[in-house]
């Protein structure tokens, strides 16, 4: 049986049915990163299948039970992550996935965005905004159906499914940015600042004393500050910029980590990280020692 399922799924994936390579699933937290494609998947209850989230949130159904790997169908929603904040919102061909007042259904938007409160442990995923969750809705004769449901419900948590991205080919990022708060960022390619609404600052230190120089061009693999004068959607593109080298106290990560010997930026200020504190990808700390 084992030879067969694997037999039609290359069979399908020739033909066109499935994406070309596969997703593998997430199981913590430490996975999250923006430079991957995600798919959401759960195991129906009222029907037990296992569901890919597709065109329109209804589920595509994709076998019995959850798999390490997936191939996933054409009609499959293949969404990105933006930070905003701690929070998370998906996005989708550059549309982002927003709730209706009142409504349990989704809808896609270009400009209205839904955060959500991620957490992940041992593959099992959610996604809460509010007090319901983003989770799968079964029926047995009809369409099962993701959507803004009650936290409580007999419907399992969410699977997600990630294919990376190298870093050598990434060409652009995004992140969402509240008004005059500031955060970390490091990239794997140089960019120049889309706006004179967005600043940002190169951190040097003496002592316990810092200093803030403001750049326009941030060069590749180097930590900076980042800042906007009003909330929204900074995207920032690949280009041929080369950035001054400049004094960074600043240590930055392309992959997340965990640290508990550092200071993290929390608002406005540098601030003792929390025991094992969890540092995102393409962000930076600031070493407890100079």
């Amino acid at each position: 049986m084992r030879y067969i399922t694997i037999l039609l799924t290359l069979l399908l994936t020739t033909l066109g049915i499935y994406a070309d390579e596969p997703f593998r699933r997430v199981y913590n937290m430490e996975e999250l990163t923006e430079n991957a494609e995600y798919v959401i998947a759960a195991q129906g209850y009222t029907n037990p299948r296992f569901f890919v989230c597709g065109t329109g949130f209804a589920g595509i159904d994709c076998g019995t039970s959850p798999t390490e790997e997936l191939y996933v169908p054409r009609s499959a929603l293949i969404f990105s992550l933006i930070y905003e904040g701690q929070q998370i919102v998906l996005e989708h061909k550059e549309q982002f996935i927003c709730t209706k007042s009142g409504k349990s259904t989704l809808e896609f938007s270009t400009h209205n965005y839904t955060p959500w409160m991620v957490t992940i442990q041992d593959g099992a995923c959610t996604f809460r905004s509010g007090d319901k969750c983003l989770r799968i809705n079964s029926y047995q004769t009809k369409t099962s159906l993701f959507g803004h449901y009650s936290s409580y419900s007999q419907e399992t948590s969410l699977v997600l499914y990630k294919r990376s991205l190298a870093l050598e080919q990434m060409q652009s990022y995004a992140r969402l940015l509240k008004a005059n708060t500031y955060e970390t960022l490091i990239l794997p390619f140089s960019t120049t600042l889309p706006d004179p609404q967005t600043k940002a600052y190169v951190v040097s230190r003496s002592g316990d004393e810092l200093s803030y120089t403001e750049v326009t061009s941030l060069a590749a693999n180097t930590p900076y500050i980042i800042t906007r004068a009003s909330t929204g959607l900074l995207r920032l593109s690949a280009t041929d910029a080369i950035a001054p080298p400049q004094p960074n106290a600043l240590t930055g990560t392309l992959s997340p980590l965990r640290t508990s010997n550092a200071l993290v930026l929390n608002g406005k200020e540098f601030v003792p990280a929390a025991p094992d504190c969890l540092v995102p990808a393409f962000r930076a700390y600031l070493p407890l020692q100079p």
